[in-house]
Formats: structure tokens, sequence, C-alpha cells
């Protein structure tokens, strides 16, 4: 969580960036938080077992993992 906010300040070049950034990656955040749970109980009262929601959360653990490491980059984000 730390990492995360501290990756959205030093992207930013300016602090309105920064905020709008911050209120995107959040509001995303918090989305799949809330809605998480009750679809992986979903999957699994539609399936009866543990292994497509596991998978489920596997790809988006692996999806997470890659957009981690271009947030990671170096470099300012641009504002087009």
């Amino acid at each position: 969580m730390i990492l995360g906010l501290t990756f959205i300040g030093l992207r930013a070049s300016s602090a309105h960036q920064a905020a709008a950034l911050s209120g995107m990656a959040q509001s995303v955040g918090y989305l799949l938080a809330a809605c998480g749970p009750p679809l992986m109980g979903k999957i699994h009262d539609t399936s009866g077992d543990w292994h497509l929601p596991l998978l489920t959360c596997t790809v988006l653990a692996v999806m997470m993992a890659v957009c981690g490491a271009f947030a990671g980059r170096d470099q300012e984000i641009i504002a087009r």
C-alpha cells in the first residue's frame, strides 16, 4: 500500500496530476476490493470447487505484477 502511494507521488509532475492519478488508482483499487470477494464466492458457488476462483486470483496476481513492473519504471507520467 505504501509503495503504491509512493509511486503516485514520484510519477506525477504536479500536485494536480498527482491528485488525478491518486483518485483513479484508489477508485480502481477500492472497486476491486469491494467486488472481488462476492465475485469469487459466486464463481465458487457456480463451479462447486475452489479451482476456478484460485486460478482467477492467480491470473489477476500475475496481471498486477506486470502492471507493478511498469509502474516501477523510473520515469514521470506525461500529461496529454
